[in-house]
């Protein structure tokens, strides 16, 4: 009988309810910002509810799109993207210019002078 051996595969994160440790930080993070941000808010109603629960609600929820969005692609392909649609990139690209290279002459029976 085989003898089942657990592995840990270490080129993948640890992760704590689907999130990594910097994840569940920024998380954290926009909930107690968005709990500050929401007992600043004056005594306003919106459909029977406060204003900072909306506030802690838009803010937390805002915060987990990020978080998610940056797990499936990288953030560089977000900012790229984002800076593309704003039409903040460059449209032409000018290589940089260089001196050609210099070839010896060959005299016409495929030979090179040099």
């Amino acid at each position: 009988m085989a003898i089942v051996q657990k592995v840990i595969v270490l080129n993948k994160p640890f992760k704590l309810f689907g999130f990594t440790f910097v994840q569940l930080i920024i998380l954290g993070g926009a909930a107690l910002i968005g709990l500050w941000l929401g007992t600043i808010m004056p005594q306003v109603k919106i459909n029977n509810i406060p204003l900072g629960f909306w506030v802690v609600l838009v803010f937390f929820c805002s915060a987990m799109v990020a978080v998610n969005a940056s797990s499936i692609k990288p953030w560089q392909w977000w900012r790229n993207g984002l800076l593309s649609l704003s039409s903040l990139l460059p449209t032409e690209i000018l290589p940089n210019s260089r001196p050609a290279k210099i070839y010896p002459q060959d005299d016409g029976q495929g030979f090179k002078q040099l």
